[in-house]
């Protein structure tokens, strides 16, 4: 008697991605493939990627995996639906059937002018895209001009080349720090880089003309 198995299982040693709800019963998150000693086929359900647990001698154990790509972490998955061909005796066989997607999966990083012009990426053009930019400084309108080439970026991220992760500072009020110190800091939260030389004498040449402007209101007051 051929014995198969339909089960919505996370097994040891399998790949989960970041698509799927985490399951537990009882405290207990994953169960091992031994569990299915002694059957020949389990057809299993919940993690996304189609894949082959680690199980007992004798017995397949087979995630189909989903036949959509729900999530980024999916970009590389070989979406598929298994036919199982069950004899009276013998090897069990799976044969993957591949699924063809409605668009391609891609993650790009660079700066936004790099995207926009080099040519290598005229192959991502039709696919879902995650974007992570590298400027300095957050582009103007950088949705729409990534989609003036890219129409179907769904997801996009800031990340400056060189950028710093900053402590966090003492308590000292704001009035009794320095205005370079101030500037620099600001620049470096916006922009996640150290700020300049020409950056923060701007910053300073600004703050000493509202001190003056300030002082000069204030003397008209009296006045």
């Amino acid at each position: 008697m051929r014995s198969v198995v339909v089960a919505h299982a996370f097994v040891a040693g399998a790949e989960p991605s970041d698509s799927e709800r985490s399951i537990a019963v009882g405290g207990v998150d994953r169960v091992a493939g031994t569990v299915f000693a002694g059957l020949d086929y389990a057809a299993l359900g919940h993690l996304h990627g189609p894949q082959s647990p680690e199980c007992a001698e004798g017995s397949v154990v087979r995630y189909s995996g989903s036949p959509l790509r729900y999530s980024f972490s999916e970009q590389d998955h070989a979406k598929c639906v298994l036919l199982v061909d069950l004899p009276a005796a013998g090897p069990v066989v799976v044969t993957p059937l591949p699924i063809t997607q409605p668009r391609p999966m891609a993650t790009l990083r660079g700066t936004l002018d790099d995207l926009l012009a080099d040519p290598a990426h005229a192959m991502h053009e039709d696919a879902w895209l995650r974007v992570t930019l590298t400027d300095r400084v957050r582009p103007d309108s950088l949705m729409d001009r990534l989609k003036s080439r890219f129409p179907h970026v769904l997801q996009v991220f800031h990340e400056p080349d060189g950028r710093i992760e900053r402590g966090v500072r003492g308590t000292t009020a704001v009035s009794e720090r320095d205005p370079r110190e101030l500037g620099s800091d600001f620049i470096s939260y916006v922009t996640k880089t150290e700020a300049s030389t020409g950056e923060i004498g701007c910053f300073v040449a600004g703050y000493e003309a509202a001190v003056k402007a300030q002082a000069l209101a204030e003397a008209q007051e009296v006045a």
